[in-house]
């Protein structure tokens, strides 16, 4: 339950500075790191797409975002998302093993 408190804790905090900033592709994937906790993977999904608008250079947002899509079965989709990681930090050691599974 503490722990639960530290993800409302956070949640606050990026809301905040989504708020401050709608643009702000940090605040937008904290959001959908707590989406993903909570295995809200359509909301986690949405915001994932949101910030590969602004950031489309972050490894880690392909990442996650392929993590997100093979939780909910869409591994077809998921994979390109994990080359894309890959392709832009080739020594992206847990994209390529989900590449391998």
């Amino acid at each position: 339950e503490a722990a639960e408190g530290k993800f409302d804790e956070a949640e606050e905090y990026y809301d905040r500075a989504v708020a401050l900033d709608r643009n702000s592709s940090q605040g937008i994937q904290g959001l959908a790191g707590i989406r993903i906790h909570r295995n809200e993977l359509g909301e986690a999904e949405q915001l994932l797409r949101r910030a590969a608008q602004l950031t489309p250079e972050d490894p880690a947002l392909f990442y996650n975002f392929g993590i997100v899509l093979a939780r909910q079965g869409k591994l077809a989709e998921a994979i390109p998302s994990f080359r894309a990681a890959l392709e832009r930090k080739p020594d992206y050691t847990e994209a390529r093993e989900q590449l391998i599974q």
